[in-house]
């Protein structure tokens, strides 16, 4: 039982995992995401609809590079070890990330 039962249990280990994303960043592999990449510009080129002020949370690598051009705005979310994104209330038109989100100890509280 957690010591506050109104907080969310701690499953990561958010610096562990920080430093294991930064321990894989220096390999040259990038099959896994740029696999990713496409399949997310795939699934954007389906939806009818524009957005114009985008943000990348957390992705490993990040997405600027291949969505940039695509929104009026786009901002990368700052990686951290708390689970808080720094970005105003509803600033957003979409929030786009790969590899991040499976490893948030509280998903309904980040979103």
């Amino acid at each position: 039982m957690t010591a506050n039962p109104n907080s969310a249990p701690v499953l990561f280990d958010r610096a562990l995992l920080l430093q294991r994303l930064r321990r894989a960043a220096r390999a040259p592999e990038t099959f896994l995401l740029d696999r990713v990449v496409d399949d997310l510009g795939d699934r954007l080129a389906a939806v009818n609809r524009t957005f114009h002020d985008a943000a990348d949370v957390w992705t490993p690598g990040g997405l600027q590079a291949p969505f940039a051009d695509r929104f009026t705005s786009f901002v990368r979310a700052p990686e951290s070890l708390r689970e808080e994104l720094a970005l105003a209330p509803q600033s957003l038109d979409l929030a786009l990330s790969a590899f991040a989100f499976q490893f948030v100890n509280d998903l309904p509280g980040l979103l």
